[in-house]
Order: structure tokens, then C-alpha cells, then sequence
């Protein structure tokens, strides 16, 4: 046995189908319907009551039975028994009251009933059009990469004749 036999012959194989990722990436992004989500999207933001909602949180704050939380926490200061934390945890839950009570809560519903819907669908038309260009792109890229195997296959067998060839390794 001479040492050329336990020397592994160098076997190269790179398989990249170009045209198969791109035709990939083509089905994926035909198969987004951007009308379509534009439309549900502007069709989900109109189905929201806000007028009903702001009365449902309303209701909800006014059926919040404040005793049984009180007689909870009664409780619970009783295992731990300490006055202090009781007073702390009364305290935090007036002021949890006060803020859903607020002004500012309420300014917070009224500019969810103002969203701009032409506006997001304006910044949804942008989307697409930048997926569209990316898409492009990365075609072109692809297209280049395509062209450097190629190169690097023909150069490669073309310095190396010596070598046995089955095709290019991915790495």
C-alpha cells in the first residue's frame, strides 16, 4: 500500500439550482394577495364598534366588584399580616381606579377612533411596491451568483483538469 492510496481524491460538488429558488421565491410572493389584506385589514378596523367599546370598558369598571377585592386582600394581609402592605395595596388599587377613570384613558380611545384608514393603506401600497423591488433584486442577485458557479466551475476544471469531477459541494 503506497501513500497515494490513503490520500483521498479530492471530489468537488457545489449543486445550486438558481432557477428553482427564483421560481420559488416568485410562487411565494404571487401567492400574497396585498388587496386582499389591505381590504381585510380596512374592513376589521371598520367592524370595530368604538362607540360600544368605550361603553363595554365602562360598564366593566363599574361592575368591578370592589368589596370582594377588598375582602381578598383582607384576607391575604391576614396570612402575611401586615398592616402596611394592606395599605400599600389599597392605596395602588384607588389609584388603578383614578387612572382608568382618567382623562387620559379616554383621550387614548378617542385617538384609536381616529386612525387615518387612507393612510395605511397608502403605507400597505408602499409595502408592496418595495417587496416588488426587493424581489427584483434578489432575482438579479441570484442571477449573478448563477453566473459566478458557472465561472468558478469552468475555471476551476479548467485548472485542475487532474481532478475528478461530480459536481460542486455546497458548504
Amino acid at each position: 500500500m503506497s501513500v497515494a492510496d490513503t490520500i483521498p481524491k479530492p471530489e468537488v460538488n457545489i449543486n445550486i439550482d438558481i432557477e428553482k429558488i427564483l421560481a420559488e421565491v416568485d410562487k411565494s410572493l404571487a401567492a400574497i394577495d396585498f388587496d386582499k389584506i389591505q381590504q381585510q385589514v380596512a374592513e376589521s378596523l371598520q367592524k370595530i364598534d368604538k362607540v360600544k367599546l368605550q361603553k363595554d370598558i365602562e360598564a366593566s369598571l363599574k361592575n368591578i366588584n370592589w368589596d370582594k377585592i377588598n375582602l381578598s386582600i383582607d384576607s391575604a394581609m391576614k396570612t402575611i399580616d401586615s398592616k402596611k402592605m394592606k395599605e400599600q395595596i389599597q392605596k395602588s388599587l384607588r389609584e388603578a381606579q383614578k387612572q382608568l377613570n382618567s382623562k387620559e384613558f379616554k383621550q387614548s380611545l378617542e385617538q384609536a377612533q381616529k386612525i387615518d384608514m387612507e393612510k395605511m393603506k397608502e403605507e400597505l401600497k408602499k409595502a408592496k411596491i418595495e417587496i416588488e423591488k426587493n424581489r427584483e433584486e434578489l432575482k438579479k442577485e441570484l442571477q449573478k451568483i448563477k453566473a459566478e458557479k458557472e465561472n468558478n466551475n469552468a475555471a476551476f476544471s479548467n485548472a485542475n483538469p487532474q481532478f475528478e469531477r461530480t459536481g460542486l459541494i455546497i458548504l
